[in-house]
């Protein structure tokens, strides 16, 4: 597989035109076309926002992977990797603190999505 099929393929997957792609990078449709129909190829940092949009490695828009499961390691997307990076950091009383803290947010979120299905019953 070549670059441009797999930019195509990625693009797809993602239900996303040309058009709205290059929206997304401040990039003209045509640049877009031009990587996916391999008559030129993004540069290394497009190629590094490329995967972090995609969420998948380099290597894999590269063509040099072609393992599904290297991808499934790199499933998180820039906030969570933030996230787990920070959480690791902490001394582990604080990490209890953060999970309980998390597990609280949890049971209020899905307390408001019980209100507002509610609320929606009544209207319909």
């Amino acid at each position: 597989m070549e670059i441009g099929s797999r930019l195509v393929q990625l693009r797809k997957s993602k239900k996303i035109s040309q058009e709205e792609l290059a929206n997304k990078f401040n990039l003209s449709r045509a640049a877009v076309g031009m990587w996916e129909n391999n008559k030129r190829k993004p540069d290394l940092d497009m190629l590094i926002q490329l995967a972090d949009y995609y969420n998948v490695t380099v290597d894999y828009i590269l063509c040099r992977d072609n393992n599904l499961s290297s991808l499934s390691q790199n499933s998180l997307s820039r906030e969570e990797k933030i996230m787990a990076d920070s959480f690791k950091q902490l001394n582990l009383d604080n990490q209890y603190i953060i999970i309980g803290k998390t597990k609280e947010l949890l049971k209020e979120q899905q307390h408001e999505i019980r209100l507002e299905e509610k609320s929606l019953k009544k209207v319909n």
